[in-house]
């Protein structure tokens, strides 16, 4: 038996894609393949969404170092668009980029408002350390710190050896 495939309409809106890593390439294909309009950002341009046929990348600012300029960015990508696209974060900086700015890119692009805060309350590893320490979980001396001094405080806490952990999965890089 097969499946027929889904076809977008001419008045399907563009989709942007946060994040061209391979789960935003795979999902750019995906849509593209259906005849949807999509684009991809990220603030990497090594990133193979950067070299994809399935659709334009742009590069943007981090939203987790630049929160404003990411959202000025984002504006202003849904205006050269033409529509009102739809945005579908692949990326935890995307997500928290997302929910810190709701309020602000609602009116220029279609997403999940009330799911879109609660994913970004979980997207960062300092936040998912903060909800479990707030709900009596055990976890281990955690201390999200970002600068010298504050690590060197946290040494004098610390046992050793201790394990060391981006805000984000990303940023391991």
């Amino acid at each position: 038996m097969t499946k027929t495939r889904e076809r977008a309409e001419k008045n399907w809106p563009p989709v942007v894609v946060g994040g061209a890593y391979n789960t935003g390439v795979g999902l750019m294909k995906h849509l593209s393949q259906r005849g949807v309009s999509v684009c991809c950002i990220d603030n990497n341009s090594t990133q193979p969404g950067f070299k994809t046929i399935y659709g334009k990348a742009y590069k943007c600012p981090n939203p987790n170092y630049s929160s404003d300029e990411w959202r000025d960015f984002m504006i202003d990508l849904s205006r050269k668009l033409g529509a009102k696209p739809v945005f579908i974060p692949s990326a935890d900086r995307f997500v928290s980029g997302l929910s810190k700015n709701v309020d602000a890119l609602s009116e220029h692009y279609h997403f999940h408002q009330e799911s879109t805060v609660v994913q970004g309350l979980f997207a960062t590893k300092q936040r998912q350390y903060e909800i479990a320490a707030e709900h009596g979980m055990p976890i281990p001396l955690t201390h999200y710190v970002q600068s010298m001094t504050e690590v060197e405080a946290f040494a004098d806490l610390a046992s050793f050896p201790c394990l060391l952990k981006p805000l984000s999965s990303a940023e391991w890089q």
